[in-house]
Parts: structure tokens; C-alpha cells; sequence
């Protein structure tokens, strides 16, 4: 099945969901509490930027996102370190699908994309992009860069044996700037702290979920936003997601029997992230930075 919108726009902690944006893929393994290691450091704070600390809100001008996101990668045993991003061109309000609608509901978002057509027809596109040069993002141990795809987007990756960061590491995003696009700028954020989940456990396969039963969800403290979210169904037919933001230090958290009622019958996903978040200006574009932590995602097979 393709996205059910766990998996678009602005990463984890913005408000925008968990997963690849721009092609980066949401988590990466099928399994409970691998995590890439169990943290041992605090909350933290917030790191400041490169520029001094100043940090650019949304005003409605150009906006653009970058997304540096560390998962698990069970086909190695190892590790998967990538990144996206997207500027959006000036009249280009990002992608906006007419088949969708969003709501709130018990403190959580719920987005539904009923009447697909098949696949027959081309996804929605979230229109031109401008480029900003070279984006490298850079952490202590190593560092990831983008190439610029044929849509305008950029995307990196690189598998390793060593998790890109545990907790708390800065990471620095860079771009070289466009004259013809975004100017060069850099931010600088904490790494999210790497967390274990210890509530659902999978055997490796598909864990079952009844409709209308509350789903409690369990996770050693951690720093930075977390993301509990479940997608079900077929973006092409008919999916719906459900995506609730609660403080990574909680611990804990259950999914309402009121929205796993919603969910459609058949394969689901339930993805854990925590992230962390900054903006900064670069001329008249306000570029959202989120650095995102996936230790594993669950299947789940809705009855």
C-alpha cells in the first residue's frame, strides 16, 4: 500500500508527520526494542543555531524543510543514517492532496484519503521547487550528502554499523545557496536521543489489533517530540492514518479506542519517532529543520 500520511511533509515534532517528506521512507525494520541502543543522557535542550541563535518563525513568506532521520536497518544488522529536503517555489503552497481530509480527534490527527482511484491515476505533486546548492548534514562521526533529484528534491543516504548518533550529538545542516533559488544558510540542532520500545514486542511478523481496542504503547524516556502513529489501508484505494504528539520523557502512551475503530481492516504500520526541531531564515524562505530518531516499525494486522 502506499503513504496513508504517516510519512509526509515535515517530520516529526512540526506537525507535518513521520517519514520521508521528500523520499526518505518512513521506519525501517519490523521487530521491538532493537533502538540502536539504550540512552543513558537527559532531555537535553536545544542546540542553537549557526547563526547566533536566532531562530525564524513561519511568517506566511517561502518555506522549505529539511529532514535528517536515523533508523535501524535490519537487512544488515546495522544502521541507516539519510535525509531529505524540498524548497518550495514562490505560489507553490506544498503538496495538497484533494482526495484527503484531516481532522482532530482525541488529541490526535486523523488523516483519511478515502475513493482512491487504483493507482490508474498519477499522484498528487506538491509542484516546483527551487534548488539551494549542495545540503550536507554533518554529525560528529560522519556525515550525510544530498543529491538533488529530477523533481527538485534532494535525498542522501549511507548504511553503517555504528548508529549516527545516541544522544544529543549537534548536528549541523549546511547549504550552499542558489542564486536562483533558496541563499546559502546552516542550522544547527541536537540530536534526538536513541530510545528503545518495550511495549508492543514482535515476533517478526504481524501483531494483531482489534478494532476498537485501546493500543498502549510503551518507550524508555527519551528527549524531543514523540510520534506515535499508525497507517492502514491503501493510499491508492483507501487508507487512513492516525498520528498523536505527546513529550518523548512521558514514556508511555495509548492510542484511544475511538481511533483504532477507525482504522482499516488489514495491514498496518505502527511507527515510533522522536525528534527534535529548528527554523532558520535564508532570505525569504523560513526552512524548517527536523532531525528524527526511527528504532523500529511494527506491523500490525487489523481485525
Amino acid at each position: 500500500g502506499g503513504g496513508s500520511g504517516v510519512g509526509g511533509g515535515s517530520g516529526v515534532g512540526g506537525g507535518g508527520g513521520v517519514g520521508g517528506g521528500s523520499g526518505g521512507g518512513g521506519g525501517s525494520g519490523v521487530g521491538g526494542g532493537s533502538g540502536g541502543g539504550a540512552p543513558t543522557c537527559g532531555a537535553g535542550e536545544e542546540s542553537p543555531g549557526l547563526d547566533g541563535g536566532v531562530v525564524f518563525v513561519p511568517d506566511g513568506g517561502l518555506t522549505g524543510h529539511v529532514y535528517v532521520a536515523h533508523s535501524v536497518y535490519p537487512a544488515t544488522g546495522g544502521f541507516m543514517r539519510y535525509g531529505t529536503a524540498e524548497f518550495f517555489a514562490p505560489g507553490n503552497p506544498g503538496l495538497v492532496d484533494p482526495r484527503c481530509t484531516t481532522s482532530q480527534q482525541a488529541g490526535c490527527t486523523v488523516r483519511d484519503c478515502p475513493g482512491g482511484d487504483g493507482g490508474t491515476q498519477p499522484a498528487p505533486d506538491a509542484g516546483p521547487r527551487v534548488g539551494a546548492g549542495t545540503v550536507t548534514m554533518n554529525l560528529p562521526n560522519g556525515g550525510v550528502s544530498l543529491t538533488r533529484q529530477p523533481d527538485g528534491t534532494y535525498f542522501g543516504f549511507k548504511l553503517t554499523t555504528l548508529p549516527w548518533w545516541t544522544c544529543g550529538e549537534p548536528i549541523d545542516v549546511i547549504a550552499s545557496g542558489s542564486a536562483t533559488g533558496v541563499p546559502a544558510f546552516a542550522a544547527r540542532l541536537p540530536a534526538p536521543n536513541l530510545f528503545r520500545v518495550s511495549q508492543p514486542v514482535s515476533d517478526g511478523g504481524s501483531l494483531p489489533l482489534t478494532r476498537g481496542a485501546d493500543l498502549p504503547v510503551t518507550w524508555t524516556p527519551t528527549s524531543g517530540v514523540m510520534s506515535v502513529a499508525i497507517s492502514s489501508g491503501n493510499y491508492n484505494l483507501h487508507s487512513l492514518s492516525v498520528q498523536c504528539f505527546v513529550p518523548g520523557n512521558r514514556g508511555n502512551f495509548t492510542i484511544p479506542s475511538a481511533l483504532t475503530q477507525r482504522l482499516i481492516p488489514g495491514d498496518a504500520r505502527l511507527i515510533l519517532g522522536n525528534s527534535t526541531e529548528t527554523w532558520v531564515g535564508a532570505g525569504a524562505w523560513n526552512v524548517q529543520v527536523n532531525a528524527v530518531n526511527f528504532p523500529d516499525t511494527f506491523l500490525l494486522s487489523v481485525q
